[in-house]
């Protein structure tokens, strides 16, 4: 079972698939951040090559699970987590395709944290209206006056629920600051709220400002 609950058993989540991909290499990554050898990490590296990824070639994009029937309902962000934070390569076409079917099906009761990971997917896109849209859905999950946060908008579920909390700042940090972490490079790609004409970021030892000038978005 993949982060959709409403879904189990099923053969081949396309979530929990890619995730054995990612450990499976890590063996690989291991190797070459220590510098030495171990002797299974071919073996390793072959079989993340033969796992199988659901793909749908004709309307590019990917299938929850094996036999996914489209336009079911789904409880939660699953298949577009392969975007970010699993940042598996793919096109912007199938992005968007994934962004978009799973955005029609997701249940709108659904838990807090994932209107965060749409939004982070369309501010990749540069559809901020779209993102932003998604990303004020996170407000209706927080509770008056202390500003906690229930798992689903109606109060009900988890309280005090940090997976939601956890959403809604990746959102600011990988969406709106546009921040990605790679073994070798900090990347950023930042994107200001519509209506917005600066922002501040700020850390413990860096202090990065972005400012609309003319449309095009600086780096002080």
């Amino acid at each position: 079972m993949g982060p959709d609950e409403y879904h189990y058993p099923v053969n081949n989540s396309v979530y929990t698939n890619f995730i054995a991909v990612k450990n499976l290499k890590l063996a690989e990554y291991c190797n070459n951040l220590l510098g030495v050898h171990f002797n299974k990490t071919l073996l390793y590296k072959l079989v993340a090559h033969n796992i199988y990824i659901p793909f749908d070639t004709q309307q590019q994009y990917h299938p929850e699970f094996d036999n996914y029937t489209n336009g079911t309902t789904v409880k939660q962000a699953d298949v577009i987590l392969l975007g970010f934070p699993l940042m598996m390569e793919m096109s912007e076409t199938v992005r968007r395709n994934d962004l978009t079917r799973y955005g029609l099906v997701s249940d709108h009761n659904g838990p807090a944290m994932t209107w965060a990971m749409f939004a982070i997917g369309w501010l990749e896109m540069k559809e901020l209206k779209i993102a932003n849209h998604y990303f004020a859905k996170n407000f209706k999950n927080v509770l008056q006056p202390f500003k906690m946060w229930s798992e689903y908008s109606d109060g009900s579920g988890a309280v005090n629920f940090l997976t939601g909390m956890g959403g809604f700042l990746q959102g600011l940090l990988f969406g709106y600051a546009g921040f990605r972490i790679h073994s070798n490079q900090l990347e950023f790609d930042p994107v200001l709220p519509l209506n917005s004409t600066q922002r501040n970021s700020l850390a413990n030892v860096l202090l990065f400002v972005f400012v609309l000038l003319s449309a095009v978005s600086y780096i002080l």
